[in-house]
């Protein structure tokens, strides 16, 4: 069955043990994307309490990017402060493209939520399905797993908090992007 499958699969070029290389390549990549979120321009005093006492990135129309704390944006200029530095600094609000605003802890709960949401729900299903039936003895039962429903439940639970502690580590370095379009470039309305 294996060969059949194989062979047919590889006259229509997707070769399995090549393919089978690509799988650690798309697990990694969605892994490493993070989640952007496009959010649109409301109003100055809601950006400017944003990046208060943070950094973020502004980007340029021109393609350069700033970081920069304290971001304060007006009707005719954005103010920041370098990080290392502390020098203030500005450019006019209609050279301004995009603010990038970094969230952490959102970007781990961002990894780490599909998992522990899988885990919730397998040791629900486990609860739900009740007790294992009694191990039946003889030559042929070596070994015998028996849970309980609230067994099941922990270990669901267990799995699904174990399983989302790389993913959300991976989250938290990455981050979750709140990306602010100040000023569309005519190929981005």
């Amino acid at each position: 069955m294996g060969f059949f499958v194989s062979r047919h699969l590889g006259l229509l070029l997707c070769n399995i043990a090549i393919m089978k290389r690509f799988i650690p390549l798309f697990i990694l990549t969605g892994l490493f994307i993070g989640c952007s979120h496009t959010l649109s321009f409301s109003n100055y005093d809601l950006i400017n309490s944003l990046t208060k006492g943070k950094v973020a990135t502004l980007k340029l129309l021109e393609g350069d990017n700033i970081k920069g704390i304290d971001i304060q944006i007006t009707t005719d200029s954005t103010y920041w402060i370098e990080p290392i530095i502390g020098i203030k600094n500005a450019v006019p609000t209609s050279q301004v493209h995009k603010l990038v605003i970094v969230k952490r802890r959102r970007g781990a709960w961002e990894g780490f939520r599909p998992f522990f949401g899988a885990g919730l729900a397998l040791g629900f299903w486990g609860l739900i399905e009740g007790d294992d039936p009694p191990c039946s003895s003889g030559p042929n039962s070596i070994f015998c797993f028996r849970f309980s429903a609230t067994d099941k439940f922990f270990i669901g639970n267990t799995f699904g908090i174990v399983s989302g502690v790389i993913p959300g580590l991976i989250g938290y370095i990455v981050g979750s992007r709140d990306v602010y379009v100040i000023n569309p470039t005519p190929s981005n309305p």
